[in-house]
């Protein structure tokens, strides 16, 4: 079985290095970038299993970014993440809010990533 892959989009370092190690636990590997354009060029290399992207950026916005991918038939299930309460972009996409536990994301990723 291959590794499952995940694209994490978060301009605050810190955070995506604890995203991407609770991701690790459950073998999950993270490529981490920090806004739109560096998502926009991660995208364009190579394929992920989710995305996990941060609703407030400093070069976009994280809902936007997940509304374009989608107009363009890209069909990646995704995590918005934010410290405020939204409502998810579209069914492949499912909110967070942070502070998050460090069992739930996780938890909710396996679930879009396998969801038998």
């Amino acid at each position: 079985m291959s590794t499952l892959r995940a694209l994490v989009v978060e301009d605050d370092p810190s955070l995506a290095k604890l995203i991407a190690r609770l991701l690790s636990r459950v073998s999950i590997a993270c490529v981490a970038v920090d806004g739109v354009t560096a998502a926009e060029g991660a995208l364009a290399e190579g394929e992920f299993d989710v995305l996990i992207v941060d609703a407030s950026l400093d070069d976009g916005d994280g809902v936007e970014l997940i509304q374009a991918l989608r107009a363009r038939g890209v069909l990646t299930p995704a995590v918005l993440v934010s410290g405020s309460a939204m409502p998810s972009p579209d069914p492949l996409t499912r909110f967070l809010a942070k502070p998050f536990t460090k069992d739930s994301l996780p938890a909710l990723v396996l679930s879009l990533v396998d969801p038998s």
